[in-house]
């Protein structure tokens, strides 16, 4: 279950910091971490996409709906996306 709540606190920060100007601003006073420069582009969406192998039998489409609920529509967006392992080459497992 700690993924939906990384996915979560990942989107919000996200939509806070790009989607919403001026609303929160994180400290970059040395330039290094490449906030203002992120910061430039005219993001309007995020999609927070949870993407597994496998998940808890509890996490699923209604629980993604329910994220979804809550959300301003158009801005912030959750998703899930599984994807089997034994289509991936051995080699880049």
């Amino acid at each position: 279950m700690g993924a939906v709540t990384e996915l979560f606190f990942y989107a919000n920060y996200l939509r806070d910091m790009y989607c919403r100007h001026g609303s929160w601003q994180p400290s970059d006073e040395s330039g290094d971490r490449g906030f203002a420069v992120l910061r430039q582009g005219r993001f309007t969406q995020v999609n927070g996409i949870l993407l597994a192998d496998e998940i808890h039998p509890l996490i699923d489409e209604d629980l993604i709906g329910v994220l979804n609920a809550g959300m301003e529509k158009g801005i912030l967006h959750y998703g899930l996306c599984m994807y089997d392992l034994k289509d991936i080459p051995e080699e880049t497992k």
